[in-house]
């Protein structure tokens, strides 16, 4: 059987040009930053989560902080109550498609609950749509927790000049002990380093590409660049990116200050709303099933830009 020795993880210095030395700070940063994360710092920081008692399945009644002593060093685990939302994007879908099966249905004679038959087109309340977004809002959202992590650190280690982090390869970091407190804090400093040389030497190679933000091309264009002994490829991937959420809020968002429009409408303030050609009947606010389709479109043609990925692949080559 293989014995595994303790790893010394070398800390280079903070270099990122686009050249032979930049290319090792780079490919080994990321083997560090992989290697500490998955190593030590997933299973400590798991650890001191578990110790406050609380996750997704026991969530406090309110916002709690558990002061965790692991030898001379203090962690502060913040506990906070919070409604877990995925993108809303299936709200929208659901919203879209609800109006196409009330239009097929009102096309079909088939009679539906809130909606109507006004100036001879079908209207529909807006107090029904507000109950459709809120349905499948609630069904996508989960309760759970969020827990953030704070340390008060003895001097040595605050001051510490750090040059490297030995890790004893399949010790478990799980175990809050003190020797695991501290590998901890030196390997969170030693990530940190290393996320900063991966991003500025990604940024370098990217900016080689002349796309960015508000700059785009029309389809996926790719770049191939040697540096040194080492040939990389860019790719840029324009997509559209919609902010859904911005358009459920411009809905139905109740607000202090601004709320959505059918909130509006259902409260009977229409100033600028014309295009959903709002009625009263009964007490009841109605809008234009048509005039809401249109409405929903032009929200989302609003909320999307054209945004790019851009990833990128090492390829060492050889001597």
């Amino acid at each position: 059987m293989t014995t595994i020795r303790p790893r010394l993880v070398e800390l280079p210095e903070r270099y990122a040009a686009l050249d032979d030395r930049g290319v090792s700070n780079y490919y080994w940063a990321g083997h560090g930053r992989y290697f500490l994360g998955k190593a030590v710092i997933n299973p400590f920081e798991e650890a001191l989560k578990e110790e406050t008692g609380y996750s997704d399945s026991k969530i406090p009644r309110g916002k709690k902080e558990d002061i965790i002593p692991v030898g001379d060093i203090e962690f502060h685990v913040t506990t906070t109550p919070t409604k877990k939302r995925p993108p809303l994007e299936a709200v929208y879908n659901h919203l879209d498609s609800f109006l196409d099966r009330v239009s097929a249905d009102y096309a079909e004679g088939r009679a539906r609950e809130g909606v109507r038959t006004l100036d001879s087109e079908p209207y529909i309340s807006a107090m029904q749509v507000l109950n459709e977004i809120a349905g499948k809002r609630d069904e996508v959202i989960s309760e759970g927790v969020r827990q953030s992590i704070e340390k008060a650190l003895p001097a040595y280690l605050r001051d510490e000049e750090l040059k490297s982090v030995l890790v004893s390869v399949g010790s478990n970091y799980g175990r809050l002990t003190p020797d695991s407190a501290k590998t901890y804090v030196r390997s969170e400093r030693a990530v940190e380093l290393y996320s900063g040389i991966i991003g500025d030497f990604e940024c370098n190679l990217r900016g080689l590409t002349g796309y960015a933000k508000g700059n785009t091309p029309e389809d996926t264009e790719e770049m191939w660049e040697q540096v040194g002994s080492h040939l990389f490829l860019m790719q840029t991937i324009p997509y559209d990116s919609t902010s859904y959420g911005k358009i459920v809020d411009a809905l139905a968002k109740e607000g202090k200050k601004e709320s959505g429009d059918l909130v509006r409408i259902s409260r009977n303030q229409w100033d600028g709303l014309d295009a959903y050609r709002p009625k009263t009947r009964e007490g009841e606010a109605f809008i234009s099933l048509e005039g809401l389709k249109g409405r929903l479109g032009e929200l989302k043609g609003k909320h999307t830009e054209r945004a790019i990925r851009q990833p990128i692949f090492h390829f060492p080559l050889p001597e």
